[in-house]
């Protein structure tokens, strides 16, 4: 299904707005997915198309962190691995249930981990190297959480990037540019898995997906070098903005 030229308008904005909050500290599924179904597309299809233009974006954030030596592999490549295991476990789950539990449970989580993050001095430090390795007595937690989150990211998505990022800080002891960098790598290998499934699904709209994608590759672009030249100082706002909008989109669903 090809939407009409007004649906687009609407449409590819969003997406690069997106793209750029979801490459300094993740979540932007917060502004794409309402974006897609603002344009006429179903949920399932809205978060299957997401997926596409989210994976072209995301591979532009990648390269860049990566020509700047910004991402540990070690950790981001087991991480991804993690997470594509879990994100097609939540695919398939979201093709057979409803994400109502979900959303409540997030009201929840959503208002702890914003006065986590405001109150965690670690997104603020940039004392460690980018390269600094996790303890390997806290990788297992770390991947573990990455797992799990891989489900959520399968299952509905928004604010994925940012959980990761926050696990890599917290548990992982990573300073705060250097856990968004790795937290895209791990994020991609996330969202290929989940759109593997929705492919073989009939539930993303392909063509649709690559027009927005370019819009989600530039916003990527542009928020990935934010990030490089401001490192900590502008991702925990970000982060903060991102569960605030995650939060209030929540609310409107239960209540509309």
């Amino acid at each position: 299904m090809l939407l009409d030229f007004v649906s687009y308008l609407i449409l590819c904005p969003l997406i690069f707005l997106s793209g750029l909050l979801d490459s300094i500290a993740g979540g932007g599924g917060v502004i794409s997915i309402p974006a897609y179904m603002l344009a006429g597309l179903s949920p399932h299809h809205a978060i299957g198309t997401n997926k596409v233009s989210v994976a072209i974006g995301c591979s532009a954030s990648i390269v860049r962190y990566a020509s700047n030596k910004m991402i540990n592999y070690k950790i981001a490549v087991i991480g991804a691995l993690c997470s594509v295991a879990g994100s097609v476990i939540g695919a398939r789950l979201v093709l057979l249930v409803s994400d109502q539990i979900l959303n409540y449970m997030m009201i929840i989580i959503l208002p702890a981990v914003a006065v986590f993050t405001l109150t965690n001095k670690k997104l603020t430090n940039e004392n460690t190297a980018y390269t600094q390795n996790i303890p390997s007595s806290k990788l297992i937690s770390v991947y573990v959480a990455i797992f799990l989150l891989g489900i959520y990211s399968g299952f509905y998505g928004p604010g994925h990037g940012t959980f990761v990022l926050l696990a890599l800080v917290q548990i992982g002891g990573m300073p705060a540019s250097a856990a968004a960098a790795t937290a895209r790598f791990i994020n991609l290998g996330g969202v290929l898995g989940a759109l593997t499934v929705f492919l073989i699904n009939g539930q993303s709209q392909i063509i649709t997906g690559l027009i927005a994608g370019a819009f989600c590759l530039l916003g990527n672009y542009i928020g990935s070098g934010l990030v490089v030249k401001n490192g900590a100082k502008i991702v925990r706002p970000i982060i903060i903005t991102v569960l605030a909008l995650l939060f209030v989109k929540i609310i409107w669903e239960l209540i509309s």
